[in-house]
């Protein structure tokens, strides 16, 4: 699991990076992407899929922006294959530590 959650750090650091350097200043009224702090804040908002398909058509009605399209949807799908397999490996950790619980009942140690 901590694997997992480096592996998401760094998916979120190299996205950061990179939306901060794209679009910085695109918005002078929202300020998303205008240093890495407020990007991470957004990419997590992002991540979340809390209302990000509102911030990419904000970013692409910049007409020098019509392609960001691609590294929004990019970031949503490995974040989003990162978020449900931490998820899937806290499941079937629970699941195979109550399976070990049921077998010493069962052999009653």
């Amino acid at each position: 699991m901590g694997a997992i959650g480096l592996m998401l750090l760094l998916i979120f650091y190299i996205f950061a990076v990179m939306f901060t350097q794209l679009f910085k200043g695109f918005d002078e009224d929202d300020g998303y992407f205008d240093n890495i702090a407020l990007t991470l804040f957004t990419l997590f908002q992002i991540m979340t899929l809390d209302n990000w398909a509102n911030i990419a058509r904000q970013v692409m009605d910049v007409p020098k922006f019509s392609w960001a399209w691609a590294p929004f949807i990019a970031f949503v799908i490995i974040a989003g294959f990162v978020v449900v397999n931490l998820i899937i490996a806290v499941i079937c950790d629970a699941i195979s530590s109550l399976h070990k619980d049921d077998k010493e009942k069962l052999y009653g140690e």
